[in-house]
């Protein structure tokens, strides 16, 4: 997808990536470049408002499939350079808890975003 891209990044190994979605299934899920390496942001990213069932996809992908990788919004964001085969989460019961936990990390860090503190208050975080 992205061959002639190259951006340089400090990740070696073997990672667990995840994407959080809503409205798709796991296929079109699979076909995104954005993924992070924290499941929590993941589950967050699936309870945004919008319609449809929530899915988080999960992946182990090698250091090499990375193009790109940040954390300056605090969602270790890392954008690969393939579609993955992907997986459905394992934990469903799960992602309502990891999400809430996620918008405490939000709404407690310095990078809150302007239009954050009334959805928390909306969501009682």
């Amino acid at each position: 997808m992205l061959r002639s891209a190259r951006f340089e990044h400090r990740l070696s190994g073997h990672f667990s990536v995840y994407r959080g979605v809503r409205g798709c299934g796991i296929g079109m899920a699979a076909k995104g470049l954005s993924w992070t390496l924290n499941r929590d942001v993941a589950c967050w990213f699936a309870h945004r408002p919008g319609k449809g069932a929530l899915l988080v996809a999960t992946a182990t992908i090698d250091a090499s499939d990375i193009v790109y990788h940040s954390d300056t919004r605090n969602e270790a964001e890392v954008v690969l350079r393939r579609q993955v085969r992907a997986d459905l989460d394992p934990e469903p019961a799960t992602w309502q808890t990891a999400a809430k936990r996620q918008e405490r990390r939000i709404y407690h860090s310095e990078m809150v975003p302007c239009w954050f503190p009334r959805f928390a208050r909306a969501r009682g975080i």
